[in-house]
């Protein structure tokens, strides 16, 4: 199916969709116009110390389940 297509078929379900999926397509296309969303630098250095500190050791690690026992623990 070429695009002009399915903008047409876009359009006409619209007409006719609840709210919700409007909502959820405006949601999708307001994403899509922004420009890439730009990274602090704090966060980035975040990043880049903790795999530093990942490759140096990498056995150095929680499961899964030890993180969701630490968290259940600490409420």
């Amino acid at each position: 199916m070429n695009t002009v297509k399915i903008r047409e078929e876009i359009s006409e379900y619209l007409q006719h969709a609840d709210d919700r999926f409007v909502k959820l397509i405006y949601g999708m296309m307001t994403m899509d116009r922004e420009e890439s969303i730009e990274v602090p630098e704090t966060h980035k250095k975040i990043i880049r110390n903790r795999l530093k500190n990942y490759k140096k050791n990498p056995e150095d690690v929680l499961s899964w389940e030890e993180v969701q026992h630490k968290v259940e623990s600490k409420s």
